[in-house]
């Protein structure tokens, strides 16, 4: 029994630690995907493909023997990871990979709620028009308010990219 209870506490440090790392990679690589600088958006994208197209196992195994593996090989010393660190960094990079297409999916899709009666913005103007008939102002109104709205945040984004001196060489 106090096997299996340590277990569980190793099991909530791993996940705790993988959860709260990989919403703060998530949150950033999203905002990277929708920069419009491609030195932030690229990375990000590929990131993003490249650990939700290939299997967590191999993540694991890739970063527990094959990183160690290269870098005893390079520096001709042996290199060892500790396992719990491994996990929880491999668990961090994965889960933020997918926590970055929740974020970017979340700001641009909760107009999809309408459909099941929440009342964000598009409900909104939906009811609006079906008391005053007047639907094309209101979904003119309705396309402006998240036109601002998707504007404020990109533009937001990029204070954040000039303030941090992220500068895209590209341009």
């Amino acid at each position: 029994m106090p096997s299996l209870l340590q277990g569980a506490i190793i099991t909530i440090e791993v996940t705790s630690l993988s959860v709260f790392f990989g919403t703060i990679i998530g949150i950033f690589m999203a905002l990277g995907k929708m920069s419009s600088r491609k030195i932030l958006r690229l990375p990000s994208i590929i990131y993003i493909d490249f650990i939700r197209g290939t299997p967590l196992l191999v993540q694991i195994l890739l970063f527990y023997y094959g990183i160690p593996g290269l870098i005893s090989n390079v520096t001709g010393e042996a290199f060892r990871i500790d396992p719990i660190l491994a996990g929880v960094i491999v668990c961090s990079i994965n889960s933020g990979a997918y926590v970055a297409e929740i974020v970017r999916a979340g700001i641009k899709d909760s107009s999809l709620l309408a459909v099941i009666g929440v009342p964000e913005l598009l409900k909104s103007g939906q009811l609006y028009v079906a008391t005053t008939f007047a639907s094309f102002p209101v979904y003119i109104g309705v396309a402006l308010v998240y036109l601002v709205m998707t504007l404020t945040i990109s533009r937001m984004i990029n204070w954040l990219e000039r303030r941090w001196g992220i500068v895209d060489k590209s341009k």
